[in-house]
Order: C-alpha cells, then structure tokens, then sequence
C-alpha cells in the first residue's frame, strides 16, 4: 500500500557520513545474481563524497566474497554493506540515499531479464531516481515515467559514470524525485494494482466458463 514517507538521514547517521556525502543504494538480498560485485569495482571511478551502500540479509557467502573485492580494490570508504533494517522501518532508510540501484546482469537468466522486483516500487515510494540495468521491465518504467536513468553497460566504468552523472545533476534528480514519488501515488501502489489482479481473475473465470 502507497505510505508517504519523509526525507530522513538514517543511512549517514548510521555509518557516521558527513550530510555532504550523496548514497547510491542498492537495498535487498546480497546474492549472485544482484551483480553487486560490479559496483563494487565500479567504486574507484566514484566522484569525491559518494558512497555505494548495500543493505540487506546476505546468501550463499556473497557478502564475504563482496568484502575480499572491496577489499582487494582499496574502496572500504566508497562502499558501505549493512544488514538489513526491520521492513517497517525499511522506506525511513531507503528515503535517506539519494538514488536507487537495479544493477541486475540482465543475461544471467530469464528471469532477471524480466523482473521487476519490490525494491523498484520502495525505491519509487521513497522518492529515489532509479539507476537500471538494461532489465525490459524496469527499464520501461524508468523511461514512461521518467523516474531515473539506464546504464549504457555493465562495465565497472560505465555503472561510475552514469553514477557519478546523476548525482551530479541537481536538477535532473529533482525532476525525477518528483516524477517517483507522483508515479508511486497514482499508479504503483497496491490498492490500484489489486483491482487488476481481481479483474484478471474475472477474465480467466469467465473464458473457462467458471471452471
């Protein structure tokens, strides 16, 4: 269900972050498939005062091997792994970065290529631009709405750049805050999308004759 949620600074008191420093946010299960080791390499090619954070419960040892790579890439201070927060409190933290990240390889399956996962409609719901991969989905939805930006690649460069672009731009964020949080409240939220559902099941029912 749509909440409305207010601007909060959860993510940097946490981390003891000065108020300057921009988050780029990946929220959700730290697996395999989440293409996270990518943005940890990314890191290095961050502009000043942007720190990636990764927040959510780990699987199969992804947060240890995430760890050797920031490791191993000198970035501690670029990227930030925390567990994850109770999920009513989940949209205060979310609301404290400043973009969200789908960073998916969109060819390591099926179904990464068509998902369109919660932390999307979160992200929208807290007012985050989302920066996507190439996912068809997602990336439909981030360009009808203007909500965020699309990767020209996954290359380590590529991911930092279009980082380092958007946050850069005041007043392309601004806009795309906007258009989130408008998008959030007047088409992707439950009690619309429910209506739908009921309405698909009606469809289904009424061509098989109620069988």
């Amino acid at each position: 269900p749509f909440q409305s949620v207010a601007k909060s600074d959860r993510l940097r008191q946490h981390l003891g972050l000065s108020p300057n420093v921009r988050i780029a946010l990946y929220q959700g299960g730290l697996q395999p498939n989440r293409g996270l080791d990518r943005l940890v390499r990314a890191a290095p090619s961050l502009d000043p005062n942007i720190v990636i954070v990764m927040m959510g419960n780990e699987s199969r040892g992804t947060r240890a091997q995430l760890e050797a790579i920031i490791a191993s890439e000198g970035v501690a201070d670029r990227v930030k792994i925390i567990s994850a927060v109770p999920y009513e409190e989940l949209l205060e933290w979310t609301a404290s970065a400043d973009i969200g990240l789908t960073i998916f390889p969109p060819d390591y399956s099926l179904s990464i290529q068509k998902c369109l996962p919660n932390k999307f409609f979160e992200y929208l719901m807290a007012g985050l631009p989302v920066l996507s991969s190439s996912l068809d989905t997602i990336a439909e939805m981030v360009k009808t709405y203007d909500v965020g930006q699309v990767v020209p690649s996954l290359a380590p460069l590529d991911i930092g750049a279009a980082i380092n672009a958007m946050l850069i731009d005041s007043e392309g964020l601004a806009r795309m805050h906007r258009n989130a949080l408008e998008a959030a409240q007047s088409e992707f939220y439950w009690e619309k999308e429910s209506e739908k559902l009921v309405h698909l099941y009606y469809e289904i029912l009424t061509k098989h004759g109620g069988k």
